[in-house]
Parts: C-alpha cells; sequence; structure tokens
C-alpha cells in the first residue's frame, strides 16, 4: 500500500490528517444515504489499524461564511462514524480533537467538494482537563502556520482598506465643517468639527496596528 506521507487520500477517498501515532483518514460517506464522516485509522505505513480504545473523537467544522457544526461518533466495524448528518456542501474547515489517556491533541485540515485536502496540521497539545488544559489550549502555539497568514493577512488588508476610506470620508467632511466655520463663526460647528477631526485621527493608530 502506498505511504500516506505519498498519497494525499485514503482508500475510502478521504484526506489524510497526519496524527502522533499515524494517520486518520477524514471520509465522508453518502451511497444511498444521507452523507455522514467515516473515520478510518493507519499507522505511518498506511496500515490499517484497529479502532483505538479509550480514545474519545471530536470533530468541529468551520464554513466559510462562519457557520460551525459539531460531530460527535460511534464505532462501527473497522471505522467510526458520526452520529450527526454533514449538510451540503461538502466544503469546510476541520478541527480534529484526539483525547487519550488525559491527553488532547488537535489537529486541522481542509476539505472541498472534491474531497482535496488543502492542507493539515498540529494545532497544540492539550495536558490535562479543567481550567489548566483550558489556559494551555487558549494560549497553545500552533503548527498550521500558513493557515493563520492567510487569515491575518485577509484581516489586516481589509482593515487598512476600511481605514483609508473613513479618513478620506472624515477628513473632508471635517474640512468642509471647517469652511463654513471660518465663514458663519458657529461655536457649535466648530465643536463639532473639531470631533469629526478628532475621529478622524484615531484611524491613524489603527492604520499602524493594523500594519504591525
Amino acid at each position: 500500500m502506498m505511504s500516506a506521507t505519498k498519497s494525499a487520500h485514503g482508500p475510502h477517498g478521504g484526506p489524510f490528517v497526519e496524527t502522533d501515532g499515524g494517520f486518520i483518514e477524514l471520509s465522508v460517506f453518502e451511497t444511498g444515504v444521507p452523507p455522514r464522516f467515516r473515520l478510518y485509522f493507519y499507522d505511518r505505513g498506511a496500515k490499517p489499524l484497529a479502532l483505538p480504545k479509550g480514545t474519545k473523537i471530536a470533530l468541529k467544522i468551520t464554513r466559510p461564511d462562519g457557520a460551525r457544526q459539531d460531530f460527535s461518533f460511534k464505532p462501527q466495524a473497522d471505522y467510526l462514524e458520526a452520529t450527526e448528518e454533514l449538510p451540503e456542501p461538502p466544503e469546510f474547515d476541520v478541527r480534529l480533537e484526539v483525547i487519550h489517556h488525559g491527553h488532547s491533541h488537535s489537529y486541522r485540515s481542509g476539505f472541498t467538494e472534491e474531497g482535496h485536502s488543502h492542507g493539515n496540521g498540529h494545532d497544540h497539545h492539550d495536558h490535562g482537563d479543567g481550567l489548566l488544559g483550558r489556559l494551555r489550549g487558549l494560549f497553545g502555539h500552533s503548527h498550521d502556520a500558513a493557515d493563520k497568514i492567510d487569515a491575518a493577512m485577509e484581516s489586516h488588508e481589509l482593515g487598512i482598506r476600511t481605514l483609508k476610506v473613513t479618513l478620506i470620508i472624515m477628513g473632508v467632511t471635517a474640512l468642509l465643517q471647517l469652511g463654513i466655520v471660518l465663514m458663519s463663526g458657529s461655536a457649535a460647528l466648530l465643536a463639532d468639527t473639531i470631533h469629526n477631526f478628532a475621529d478622524a485621527l484615531t484611524s491613524l493608530p489603527l492604520w499602524l496596528a493594523f500594519a504591525l
């Protein structure tokens, strides 16, 4: 059998997610039934493994529109099957959590309509439950740098573009008000003009923050 490190997909058509102990094939079965996740387990050489005992699997998907859904699993013959149906379309990011021996390991992958994985990585190790475990999960580092960089770049570019538009609109408004103040001598309009100038200037430190 071809090594999972050389083949992006498993024998059931799902993308491989690399874990500490081998690989998990993230398959979607929908032949004659509503689509459901099926998870198959393999060692480093892509040899099928028995279902892990004493291991809890949790899966969460996030769609491009931000919608999220959680899935739990029950054991079948040689795979784990989700108890929840998977709504169409099958395009989303996946967060797979494997909990065993008091340790939690989280992995990320992508799933498209063609069933192609667009990158998978090991997010973090969470050693233990409770407050300490949650804090470790909150501040844990991620090895999936590409996803984080893409998201950061997208947010940063959108933020700067929005700030530019805001700065121009508020700046032009304040300049027009200043012209009217100089002609009318209105104290109330002067106060509002100063307020608008101050609001426009707050965009500058925000711009610097996005750039950094």
